[in-house]
């Protein structure tokens, strides 16, 4: 941040000049503080406790206490700073400030934070992992730091607090909606499904007698195949029949043996069958050896019908129950094709099929136009606090709401030339 950025009252020192580095040891029983990536640091209990490497004997464990400056040293390029709701202990990759003279953990927080997201601190930081940096204090301490009075920092503080809790409530409204909109397609879907078996007789059979898996891997790394596209289970999304993205054999290193799949298939996910993880394959394609390639014997079920059929309730329900039987829950190919089914008149099959894809497709747009507003809602976010924190804007005057001013713009169709 250079002076011509800041207001002239405020001058700009290093960060260390304002805080000072604490090293206390931890107290007995202490619980892990974590800094998130969103600014938040608290007890890790309070949050989440999955997807964390447990320190088995916390060699440099120190003490943090609430209100303390917390910087997480390889997650600070992301966001991983903010002030501490509590106290407890952290591993030395945290720095645990505490203000020198009348400086606002808040304030510099934000400002901090702002330093991530303009990329400042990674431009700064060596890396040292993929996706990380290395923004330990001994680099930290010399960063220039705008430095408005006491006052005037608290003022921005609450400001902020008040505004980003207010655009954060904003998406975090738009993300329940975005989940309400796809449970209520998957009932609609269902809904569709159930009736349309019940209107008219349908024949029950077990699904191995109507389908035909395809067999024989092929080697990705050979010349045919390594252009082609490989779809594995993550590029499936859960229960939606949607696939996110396509990568080629190539682009993704594969090496081991992969199924070959052509257009119009059913690519069925045999692990973790409780993700329902199944699409139809959009073009002729590799597939991960974790899937089935799959096709119907066509005078008795349609592809389009078979996917619907795969996420259903009664096949979620068969499939969970079975799987579940195992220690790592995955449909082998026999278990798959014991699966009961119903099978309405192809015709029906065909209308069952097409309502729902409308169906997806509908709720699909809606889903898109709403991660375009939450996207929109965080650039706004962050241009609001680079804005306040280098003195831009006046928090003693009076402002619309940000939050208020983004409805505003939704109402008015604003969002849309963003898109």
């Amino acid at each position: 941040m250079s002076h011509e950025q800041i207001p002239t009252p405020w001058k700009q020192v290093p960060l260390g000049r304002l805080f000072e580095r604490q090293n206390r040891p931890p107290a007995p029983g202490a619980g892990v503080v974590t800094a998130f990536r969103d600014g938040k640091v608290m007890l890790r209990s309070r949050r989440r406790l999955e997807g964390f490497t447990e320190a088995i004997q916390e060699i440099g464990y120190q003490g943090i206490r609430k209100d303390d400056l917390v910087i997480h040293a390889m997650d600070g390029f992301a966001g991983a700073i903010g002030v501490s709701e509590d106290d407890g202990k952290s591993s030395p990759v945290y720095s645990a400030l505490t203000p020198r003279v009348s400086a606002s953990p808040r304030f510099y927080a934000y400002v901090l934070r702002n330093y991530a997201v303009t990329g400042l601190i990674q431009s700064l930081a060596q890396g040292i992992r993929e996706r990380s940096t290395d923004f330990r204090w001994s680099t930290a301490k010399s960063v220039p730091v705008p430095v408005p009075s006491s006052d005037v920092q608290q003022q921005i503080a609450d400001y902020l607090d008040h505004e980003t809790a207010e655009i954060d409530a904003f998406i975090a409204n738009l993300r329940d909606l975005i989940q309400l909109s796809m449970e209520r397609a998957k009932k609609v879907a269902d809904e569709n499904l159930t009736q349309g078996i019940a209107r008219e007789n349908s024949i029950r059979t077990l699904l191995g007698r109507i389908i035909r898996i395809n067999e024989g891997q092929v080697d990705p790394r050979l010349p045919q195949y390594q252009d082609m596209a490989l779809i594995a289970p993550n590029h499936i999304q859960s229960r939606s029949g949607q696939i996110i993205g396509l990568e080629s054999a190539v682009q993704q290193g594969a090496e081991s043996g992969k199924y070959l799949a052509t257009k119009g298939q059913v690519l069925y996910s045999k692990i973790r069958p409780a993700l329902m993880k199944a699409a139809i394959a959009p073009v002729s394609c590799l597939c991960s050896a974790d899937m089935y390639a799959i096709d119907g014997e066509e005078e008795w079920v349609s592809n389009a019908y078979l996917l619907e059929y795969l996420l259903s309730p009664e096949f979620e329900n068969y499939a969970v129950t079975m799987s579940d039987r195992v220690a790592m829950p995955k449909l082998n190919r026999d278990t798959l094709n014991a699966a009961p089914i119903s099978l309405p008149p192809l015709r029906l099959q065909g209308d069952i099929a097409a309502r729902n894809q409308r169906n997806r497709s509908d709720v699909d747009n809606l889903v898109t136009e709403i991660e375009t507003l939450i996207q929109l809602a965080l650039e706004r976010r962050a241009a609001l606090i680079t804005a306040v924190v280098t003195g831009q804007i006046d928090v003693t005057a009076k402002h619309k709401p940000a939050a208020e001013q983004l409805e505003d713009d939704v109402a008015q169709g604003l969002h849309r030339e963003y898109a």
